[in-house]
This record gives C-alpha cells, structure tokens and sequence, in this order.
C-alpha cells in the first residue's frame, strides 16, 4: 500500500499492520491536514495496487483521549448490521414469527381499551430494535484495551483498510505501542497516527516515521 501526500516527493511506501507517524511541526500544515480529517476530505490518500483506498475504509479517530462507544453513529451502524442478520435466510423465519407474535399479543390487548385503534400490519426491524435496550460495554482495564476494542469495533461494522489519528503518541507509551502494533499485524490494518512534535521513542519496529520540520522538509 502507498500513501500520498503533497509534501511527499514521492509516494511512501507502507504495509498492513504497520503504524505510520506523520510528524508535521509547522503548525499551518499540521492544522490543515488534521482540519481536512474532520471533513473527511483527506489531503492523506492511500493507495493499494495503484487504486485509491475509498473514504469509507478509513476511519478518522478525533479524540483518542475520550472515545464514545454510545456514539450515534456505532449505534446506527449496529442496528443496520442487526436487522440484516434479522433477515438472513438462517434468522427471517424465527424474525417474522416473533414480529407476528407480539403484533398479536397487542391485538388482544387494545381490545380490552374502548378506543377505536388502528394497528400496523408490520413491525419494522428499527422499530423493533428501539424497543430493546443496549450499550456496548466500555468497561477495560487500560486505555490501551480500549483504543483496541475501538478499532475492532469500527473494522466489524465498516470493513476497514485504515485507522488515521492524531497525538497517539502523546496518549500511549512505546511499550504500548509496541501492543497496538501487534494487535494491527493481526488485523492487517494500517494506523496512520499524525503528530506535531517528534516522541523520543526508541526505534519500535512495525512503527514507520516520517517528520517534516518547521520549514516543511524532510528529515526522516
């Protein structure tokens, strides 16, 4: 895989389960290409047998410091992958059934009202799915656990090619990181982390640096 940037002379070249950290010091730079990560606009392209990697393989972790597992995009995410999986051939029989069921459980109950009710003929699976309550569980012994069971979570339900981030390094420790890459040869996923200042971490291997100083030129 390859990765492509305009203060690259040349595309670098990177491998699954590696970590990357693009260290920008010039502050401009470093908020423009950060900026541009929010927006899902990425001045970062990655590249795989000369086709681009498209913007819904790689996922944007803003805040390593305060991830939210209730977000409302991993509950929707969630949702949609359970009421597929609802409708497989293995669980549709079984899931009309039991629609069925409390559709007629309901019936018998608004009879017993004097009220002229109209009931649908249908349950919907979000419908369905709304009247259940559930979280993911975030309780981990270390931030590290955490970060992981994220990523997991985010190539489970989006099939990614990339996790891009910014200040990990500021947020993990190298033993850790050492972890983190493990757990990224596993997964055979690419951990593009984006800093401002270089980390005086001893040379980590699977950890791929590349750093532009002040004056955007290349010194690693």
């Amino acid at each position: 895989m390859n990765i492509s940037n305009y203060l690259l002379n040349e595309q670098l070249v990177v491998h699954r389960g590696e970590m990357v950290t693009l260290i920008i010091e010039n502050l401009n730079e470093y908020r423009k290409i950060i900026n541009s990560c929010y927006l899902e606009d990425f001045l970062i392209e990655f590249y795989e047998k000369e086709e681009i990697i498209p913007i819904k393989k790689i996922e944007f972790i803003s805040d390593i410091y305060n991830m939210d597992f209730g977000d409302r995009k991993i509950i929707n995410l969630i949702n949609n992958r359970i009421s597929k999986i609802m409708d497989d051939e293995f669980n549709d029989y079984k899931t009309v059934n039991i629609k069925n069921e409390i559709l007629n459980y309901f019936s018998e109950i608004i009879l017993q009202l004097d009220v002229d009710i109209e009931l649908s003929s249908e349950i919907k699976n979000r419908e369905f799915l709304k009247s259940i309550n559930w979280k993911i569980c975030d309780c981990f012994d270390t931030e590290l656990e955490k970060l992981i069971n994220y990523i997991d979570i985010m190539i489970e339900l989006k099939d990614l090619d990339i996790i891009v981030t910014k200040n990990a390094e500021l947020f993990l420790s190298s033993e850790e990181i050492k972890k983190l890459i493990n757990h990224l040869k596993i997964k055979k996923i690419i951990f593009l982390n984006i800093e401002r200042r270089h980390t005086n971490f001893n040379v980590i291997n699977g950890r791929n640096v590349v750093l532009f100083d002040e004056d955007l030129c290349r010194v690693l």
